[in-house]
């Protein structure tokens, strides 16, 4: 087998993600000296917990000639990744089988698919804070972070408290119980926080701690 390579995945960026399912194709190789491929059926398999594989057989109907490569233009492999499914490489097991008759070719060749959550096309935001430059995607905030860390915990929503001071923050304020900021946050923070500490920076955070601890009851 020459190569692997994942073809059409959900969001149709190439990259499998978690909650996706992706088209594995094969392009097989046939080394010089060998007689020619024929009726080459191709199997996946895995104990990989992080997929399913929904499609697990490719046929490679056209003969593979002595040192040439075979691809198909429909037939692939149809792999599914868990939405929860940890990221990394997973091993994968392709078994060849080629000949019209008994005793068959075989042979097995281990390959990976790689799970990701890297992601191309999307627009790539860039704005300021105080003293840092923030980098992020637009479908990927501090607000769907929370909302996987309670989804994973199953910690409440009304048991939730957060704290910021720039406009990449008003995401936090949309899902926690409490939110707070400190003295230099942004106007646009201050207008939604249920605290307003009166110092700056990490002074403001052990402020904002204080006053959780003020309302437990």
């Amino acid at each position: 087998m020459a190569d692997a390579y994942g073809g059409d995945d959900t969001d149709d960026d190439g990259v499998l993600n978690p909650g996706e399912q992706v088209q594995v194709k094969l392009i097989i190789g046939n080394q010089v000296g060998w007689a020619d491929g024929q009726n080459v059926v191709a199997t996946l398999s895995t104990e990989d917990d992080r997929i399913i594989i929904l499609d697990d057989t490719m046929e490679f109907p056209n003969n593979i000639p002595t040192g040439g490569t075979a691809f198909t233009l429909l037939d692939h492999f149809l792999v599914f990744a868990h939405e929860d499914a940890q990221l990394g490489e997973i091993p994968c097991t392709v078994h060849l089988q080629a000949g019209i008759e008994e005793p068959y070719y075989e042979t097995e060749i281990e390959v990976n698919i790689t799970l990701s959550l890297d992601q191309y096309g999307f627009e790539f935001r860039v704005s300021l804070t105080l003293f840092y430059i923030n980098c992020d995607l637009p479908q990927i905030t501090k607000a769907s972070g929370i909302d996987r860390l309670l989804e994973m915990t199953g910690v409440p929503a009304d048991r939730t408290a957060g704290i910021g001071d720039t406009s990449s923050d008003l995401a936090i304020a949309q899902r926690v119980k409490t939110f707070g900021c400190p003295a230099n946050a942004i106007d646009d923070v201050k207008q939604v926080a249920h605290f307003v500490s009166e110092h700056e920076q990490i002074d403001g955070v052990l402020d904002f701690m204080d006053f959780l601890m003020d309302k437990k009851p």
